[in-house]
């Protein structure tokens, strides 16, 4: 939003005339009474331009994602609605919650916290959008009716070199600052069954998951024996 600033001044004028030496002699005072003028500064929520939303491998949004089963893969992508004025550059941090409680922190700093189950762009975003995937853990599945889950996230961003924002930011003394912008998702969750393939190209994880699934049974057959 544009600023327009306006002075309005209030102008007192005092006129004396001395009838008797004619107007040539008189004395024209003005005096000028300036009010300070009021700075309203608005402070852009750069949270308003953030977009995030389930997509395939090659970042396209999924108009009908479908629902995450336990072990199953998901991709959330963040991107920005107003290009190239504001650019996301780096996913900063993901928490996802269940039930208002948060059950695992996916990034912390802009880092994956656990490699083998999740990855991001680490800065190397795709035409503005960054891209997060992950497993979905067993945890999010222990109760009967498991709820479905939010991520809760932030990003890092840049802005266009000439505009607004920058302009806007640096009147708000945020120059030397790191722009930031937050974005929230909701997933749902299939609670039918595990997924039969994560998709997951990564070794760590599948061995990961086909651990957790017969594991039990393995202890099951040596306790028989």
């Amino acid at each position: 939003l544009d600023q327009d600033m306006v002075n309005f001044d209030e102008l007192v004028l005092n006129v004396t005339v001395d009838l008797r030496a004619g107007i040539s002699n008189s004395r024209l005072e003005a005096n000028l009474d300036r009010e300070e003028a009021e700075e309203a500064r608005q402070t852009v929520n750069f949270s308003d331009y953030i977009e995030a939303y389930q997509c395939d491998e090659n970042r396209s949004k999924l108009s009908n994602p479908s629902a995450i089963a336990q072990g199953g893969v998901f991709n959330v992508c963040v991107t920005s609605t107003n290009r190239p004025h504001i650019e996301v550059v780096k996913i900063k941090s993901i928490d996802i919650k269940q039930g208002g409680v948060t059950k695992f922190k996916a990034v912390v700093d802009g880092k994956a916290t656990i490699e083998s189950l999740v990855k991001t762009d680490d800065g190397a975003c795709v035409e503005g959008i960054c891209m997060m995937k992950m497993i979905m853990l067993a945890r999010f599945f222990e109760e009967d009716e498991p709820e479905d889950i939010q991520i809760a996230g932030s990003v890092k961003l840049g802005l266009e070199a000439t505009g607004r924002f920058l302009e806007e930011s640096i009147q708000n003394g945020n120059a030397q600052k790191e722009n930031k912008g937050s974005f929230k998702l909701n997933l749902k969750l299939d609670t039918a069954g595990d997924a039969k393939s994560s998709g997951f190209n990564n070794p760590v994880i599948s061995y990961a998951v086909f651990g957790l699934i017969h594991f039990p049974l393995l202890i099951a057959i040596f306790c028989m024996q």
